[in-house]
């Protein structure tokens, strides 16, 4: 794409979004988005270095964001100074002229990008001078997690902040900290004091840890939470349980297990270049399918059968295949929360971190059925 066709399709993508936006609105908030949108426009390149459709998306709902706080604004729109570079760094800047008494960490203007609203309500909290551990946050801080967190790197997804300064202000590492986020808690704190002993625990164990085993540990745990106790046990040990807990759960694959679909559509993308090929993003609807998923991608998958008959979790696998080829290959296993609408986990083989193209589908699939990450 040459760079005159790139700024094209940037601007239809941002005039694209803003008609979406003010038709989104009451009559009554309009003028103020349209104040907020032309400051924008001329005091920063936020509108016009969106990277593609979804950008520009993202970038104009944060205006459209910091247009329903106007009750919270100490400064008029018009008094901004500007800002240029990333788009995180020009939000930040208008957010803290628009809601700030004091000052606030710049990855957590992140939040006027996100679509819960409870997670905007904590940056203009924050802004006035509220403690930020004193705030309703899905688990609860202590002094020590609070500073590592309001020092979390601008580059650190909020759910990933938060985790990260729970594992940290507990005594685990940095390597600690990438095992447990590279899981579903990473995104997910649904029992959160539950979780909050476990990793204490394995902050413990840290001399003794093979990170390799994070991931199948909290898998294990996940299943058994409530009615495992981990106090003098040592990391060995309970490795033991998992790989106890692994062959009865192979030795209850010969009893098939199925449930119904998901309200999500599946998607498929065909590719033309460099060789025609189609991606498929495919619900998994029983406990074969799971193993096989499994035993492709040597991840812990099959264990979830039981989350999925219940309704807890809905599996999904993202495959390749090219079109002289009659096999798809399993590319990232995602797992979606029934009740929240939400993607809790994405998962490339032997439990690897999503990136690249295929992390970007799943990033389209999400927009295009309203998940969220």
């Amino acid at each position: 794409m040459s760079t005159d066709t790139f700024r094209r399709h940037t601007r239809a993508c941002v005039e694209r979004a803003t008609h979406l936006a003010f038709a989104s609105l009451s009559i009554d908030r309009r003028p103020l988005f349209a104040r907020l949108l032309q400051i924008a426009r001329a005091r920063s390149d936020l509108m016009t270095n969106a990277p593609a459709s979804t950008g520009a998306v993202v970038q104009v709902a944060a205006l459209l964001h910091m247009a329903a706080f106007e009750s919270a604004f100490v400064r008029e729109p018009e008094d901004w100074g500007g800002a240029y570079g990333h788009p995180l760094r020009a939000v930040d800047s208008l957010a803290c002229h628009l809601f700030g008494r004091y000052p606030t960490p710049r990855f957590l203007a992140s939040t006027w990008f996100d679509n819960r609203v409870d997670r905007r309500s904590w940056f203009v909290a924050h802004a006035r001078g509220q403690r930020f551990r004193s705030l309703s946050l899905p688990l609860a801080m202590a002094r020590r997690m609070e500073d590592i967190f309001l020092h979390t790197p601008d580059h650190i997804a909020i759910d990933h902040a938060f985790r990260r300064a729970e594992v940290l202000g507990l005594g685990g590492s940095l390597e600690l900290v990438d095992a447990v986020i590279a899981t579903r808690l990473g995104t997910c704190f649904d029992d959160a004091d539950q979780w909050r002993v476990a990793l204490a625990w394995l902050a413990r164990c840290s001399g003794s840890l093979d990170l390799v085993h994070v991931s199948p540990l909290i898998d294990f745990l996940h299943a058994n939470l409530r009615s495992i106790d981990l106090r003098g046990r040592t990391f060995e040990s309970a490795m033991r349980l998992v790989r106890d807990w692994h062959g009865a759960l192979a030795r209850a694959h010969m009893r098939s297990m199925s449930w119904s679909r998901s309200r999500w559509q599946p998607m498929q993308v065909v590719e033309t270049e460099p060789r025609p090929a189609e991606w498929s993003l495919v619900e998994l609807l029983d406990s074969h399918e799971l193993f096989r998923e499994g035993r492709a991608m040597r991840h812990c998958v099959s264990t979830y059968a039981h989350a999925c008959v219940t309704r807890h979790s809905s599996i999904w696998s993202l495959r390749h295949r090219w079109n002289d080829d009659d096999v798809a290959r399993s590319v990232l296993t995602i797992e979606v929360s029934p009740s929240s609408g939400k993607i809790v986990q994405v998962r490339a083989k032997a439990n690897g971190r999503a990136s690249g193209w295929p992390l970007q589908l799943v990033h389209r699939w999400a927009a295009r059925e309203r998940l969220l990450l």
